[in-house]
């Protein structure tokens, strides 16, 4: 996700090692909604089978600082 493309929950999920299930939508993507860290592109529509979803600014600051991070 780190260069901000739209995602399916699927591919979100699939990205961070995590199958498609309900508790590891509530588990984590759910807590980053919450955090303003990922955003939904259909914000109107938060179930709609075309929705996907993004890196917010504070999501893209936080990808670059774990990246940092990591480096050191």
């Amino acid at each position: 996700m780190a260069n901000n493309p739209p995602m399916k929950r699927k591919e979100v999920l699939k990205g961070i090692g995590l199958s498609n299930q309900t508790k590891n939508v509530e588990r984590y993507l759910e807590p980053l909604l919450v955090l303003k860290i990922v955003s939904q592109v259909i914000k109107t529509r938060p179930n709609s089978p075309l929705q996907r979803y993004m890196l917010t600014e504070r999501g893209k600051n936080m990808a670059r600082w774990l990246a940092e991070e990591n480096q050191k």
